[in-house]
């Protein structure tokens, strides 16, 4: 089916550019896609469509294969058929494969170890590579923390998705394919008008907010250096790796806060649950309540509180991916 597997192609190279355009590699992610491509000339039928045949046959582990690079192919071609049906194109999308390594409980911050983190932040040096790192390290971090964003969605920031004038972040691309609007926190809101002030005086709208000594985004690898260098600083220990705490944390930190917060106002989290889900860019209900168990156990003292006003704490095991 030369004509399907043709059109699939463009639409495969056009996915490569959007997702680059966003400061992702995307090189690996390449060659699965096109593997899957030729995978998909043994179901291609009249139609321009990706087959639930395909996708399933696909989704089976192969011989002498490991359960992460299994893992790993299928959530690329997940995320592939997601971006299709959003241009309409039928495309069977599969259910999230859990990583068996993804059991996780998430390390939440204090108040004070934050306040540590933050002020070791401010006292980040200049670099001679780097004109502005001093500057994107207090902002970065709290952006983590005061806006819940994902670690990727605030590296990949560009000139034109920061509306300081209405104090709005549009978040383009998300894990789960869609934009959204995110507040700016006042607490970081100021820093950030100081800082496009200093770096971006005329830089180009599709320029990265935060961009690299080479001009480029940054890359998890260097975020992960300084997250690791300034939990040192602030006396957090760290087991490795793998063991947390993670960059990822500040975000769940987030919605715990919150959550316990409302908790202690006595606001109706069966109604408050939907806007964090909606904020925080969650594709359902199900990924915003497991921060309800998580808030319960850390904080005995709303417990009954929640319990009693709400019938909605799950009562499931606290599995946690990166959301």
């Amino acid at each position: 089916m030369v004509k399907q597997y043709d059109f699939f192609k463009t639409h495969i190279d056009n996915y490569l550019i959007y997702k680059r355009s966003a400061g992702y590699k995307y090189e690996k992610e390449e060659g699965v896609l096109n593997r899957f491509l030729k995978h998909c000339e043994n179901f291609f039928g009249e139609e321009m469509a990706v087959s639930k045949e395909a996708v399933v046959a696909w989704n089976e582990i192969g011989k002498n294969e490991t359960s992460s690079n299994q893992y790993s192919r299928v959530s690329i071609v997940r995320r592939f058929c997601v971006y299709l049906s959003g241009k309409g194109i039928p495309a069977y999308v599969c259910q999230r494969m859990r990583s068996k390594g993804s059991v996780f409980t998430p390390y939440i911050f204090t108040n004070k170890e934050l306040r540590n983190i933050f002020e070791e932040a401010d006292k980040t040096e200049k670099k001679t590579s780097s004109s502005f790192y001093h500057m994107t390290v207090p902002i970065l971090f709290r952006l983590y923390y005061a806006c819940g964003l994902r670690e990727s969605e605030a590296i990949n920031l560009t000139v034109d998705d920061v509306d300081l004038k209405n104090g709005i972040l549009t978040i383009r691309d998300t894990k789960f394919g869609k934009d959204r609007l995110v507040p700016i926190h006042e607490s970081v809101l100021k820093q950030m008008c100081e800082y496009h002030k200093a770096v971006h005086p005329y830089s180009d709208p599709s320029s990265p907010f935060f961009p690299a000594s080479h001009g480029g985004f940054y890359g998890r690898k260097s975020v992960y250096h300084a997250f690791r260098k300034l939990l040192w600083q602030s006396g957090i220990s760290h087991g490795g790796r793998g063991c947390g705490p993670r960059v990822h944390d500040f975000r769940h930190t987030f919605a715990v806060h919150c959550l316990r917060k409302w908790s202690l106002e006595c606001a109706d989290l069966s109604v408050a649950l939907p806007y964090l889900s909606a904020y925080m860019g969650h594709n359902g209900l199900a990924y915003t309540q497991q921060y309800l168990r998580l808030t319960s156990d850390l904080y005995p003292d709303v417990v009954k509180k929640m319990e009693s006003r709400f019938n909605v704490i799950p009562n499931w095991e606290r599995v946690y991916e990166a959301d």
